[in-house]
């Protein structure tokens, strides 16, 4: 399997955007757009929808918080419901907000925001995390064959700031969630983190045997402003996973 992810294009705040200078093309059939792509309420996020569209044969869609309390903001459901309304015009462009898809190849694809679980975040923040990690974990007890998940949000502590990663060695560690980093899951990719990330995550089976599970992110990050990097400093505009083999 191989998809081409990105995040955090902050396309509201890119005023003339010419597409193709931060996203290659023609690299794969499978793109996923990991959140803060642009507010609900931005034309160029229909501009953009309707390129990759173009572009690529499938394309997997995980809301952000530009998405999710785009204005007027009612609940996130709401908001979920009027994003799958504005992609409805392109059948080949899927929201996951707890939802399942399944390559072409058979591989099995989770996506939802996951949202923040730091205890700083808003109760009902933290709530619509537990939802997420629930459904995840529903998702993954009985499936036997490999697994990508997609979310908005980064499954471990140090990735949950925008400005960029931490030291995964000085991070806490919150058990939980870590506890889903293993089989059936091999690939965990997201986004809010203005950086990219590869990194691998070890666990060992019974008999002491090494596996891992891959946490990818590719967040641009707007152009301007506090959260700013140099442009493309770390960003790649081809950044495609390639899971090996077949699911089964």
């Amino acid at each position: 399997m191989r998809i081409q992810i990105v995040s955090d294009l902050h396309l509201e705040v890119r005023e003339k955007t010419t597409f193709e200078t931060f996203l290659e093309d023609k690299l794969t059939d499978t793109l996923a757009l990991l959140g803060d792509i642009c507010p609900m309420g931005h034309p160029n996020l229909r501009k953009f929808l309707e390129w990759c569209s173009e572009h690529w044969k499938t394309v997997l869609y995980v809301p952000g918080k530009s998405e999710c309390f785009s204005e007027p903001f009612t609940t996130v459901e709401a908001s979920i419901a009027r994003l799958r309304s504005i992609c409805a015009p392109y059948p080949n462009i899927h929201v996951l907000y707890r939802d399942a898809f399944y390559s072409e190849d058979g591989f099995l694809v989770l996506g939802c925001s996951f949202w923040s679980f730091s205890p700083k975040a808003e109760k009902f923040i933290r709530k619509l995390h537990r939802e997420d990690l629930e459904w995840i974990k529903k998702m993954t007890q009985e499936y036997n064959n490999k697994c990508l998940v997609l979310t908005h949000f980064g499954p471990v502590e140090w990735v949950q700031h925008e400005y960029g990663p931490e030291n995964p060695a000085a991070a806490s560690i919150f058990t939980e969630t870590e506890l889903l980093l293993r089989e059936p899951i091999v690939v965990w990719a997201f986004g809010h983190c203005h950086s990219y990330i590869e990194y691998s995550k070890t666990w060992s089976v019974a008999g002491g045997i090494p596996q891992a599970v891959l946490l990818v992110c590719n967040g641009m990050g707007p152009p301007r402003g506090p959260l700013s990097r140099p442009p493309l400093e770390d960003f790649r505009r081809d950044a495609v996973l390639r899971i090996e083999g077949r699911a089964n």
